[in-house]
């Protein structure tokens, strides 16, 4: 593969861009970032090694906090490249802009010797049901419709792998509040989940379980148990058909989201 697109998603919206954009560069090969975290550790290996002579390296994933999520810092502190590859990426975004997460990735390609070429980021339907009530279907829908004229446009940037600088260099942006504020998020995002309860409306689905892209759930006597590895991507409370999951008092009444690419 001349390309290679590493993605995290937890509702889909990564997972759409990133693939909009795999089918418009060509011979991309797309992989999850926590499959690709599995795999070093199955193979007893201490980094992730890119493809050698991969003409352009993709990071597609959402924001959180102002900036990476907590398994894209991991990556990207494991990640090492040969040769000279074009390297972006693309941040989709609630609200918040990517501006913080394209600086803390600069600096993880900056130690292994590497620069960041490109960030982009979309705005995409909010799925932060902490914070937020996500979209209701129609305002979703305009939403996507606006991001995919983003995304064709970010296609054809990569596609000639033209230098593009959104912002993710300005200090105040980068280092003042978004550094800060993700740290504080990223420092306690795992253990976050024993804030998840379950009703009785659960129906022993599984569907939690496979939307969880860092394998943190299991069922156990027909419920969902989670194991301390969250990213809180809300994929889990998103999926489930009986709106069974909270996390805690904070998303009761909200409504959910899926990206398309997800209903499929």
């Amino acid at each position: 593969m001349r390309n290679v697109i590493y993605y995290f998603t937890g509702t889909g919206n990564s997972l759409d861009a990133a693939s909009r954009i795999a089918k418009a560069i060509g011979d991309c090969e797309l992989v999850e970032i926590a499959a690709a975290i599995a795999e070093m550790k199955r193979s007893g290996m201490s980094e992730i090694a890119a493809e050698p002579n991969v003409e352009r390296i993709g990071i597609a994933y959402p924001v959180y906090y102002y900036g990476l999520p907590a398994i894209v810092h991991e990556f990207l502190s494991l990640l090492r490249m040969g040769g000279n590859p074009y390297v972006y990426c693309v941040a989709t975004r609630g609200g918040a802009s990517g501006y913080g997460s394209f600086a803390q990735a600069s600096g993880y390609l900056r130690r292994i010797g590497k620069k960041l070429d490109a960030g982009f980021s979309v705005l995409m339907p909010d799925n932060y049901p902490v914070l937020y009530n996500p979209a209701d279907a129609e305002t979703a829908k305009k939403t996507l419709e606006a991001a995919s004229n983003e995304i064709e446009a970010i296609a054809a940037t990569v596609a000639e792998k033209r230098p593009f600088r959104e912002g993710w260099q300005n200090p105040l942006a980068a280092t003042l509040v978004s550094r800060p504020v993700n740290a504080w998020f990223v420092s306690g995002v795992r253990a976050s989940d024993r804030k998840f309860v379950v009703s009785g409306s659960c129906v022993s689905c599984g569907k939690c379980v496979r939307a969880c892209g860092v394998g943190n759930i299991s069922l156990e006597g027909g419920k969902p148990v989670w194991h301390g590895r969250c990213e809180q991507c809300f994929g889990c409370y998103h999926a489930c058909p009986a709106h069974a999951i909270e996390f805690g008092k904070s998303t009761i009444g909200k409504r959910q989201y899926l990206n398309p690419v997800l209903r499929a």
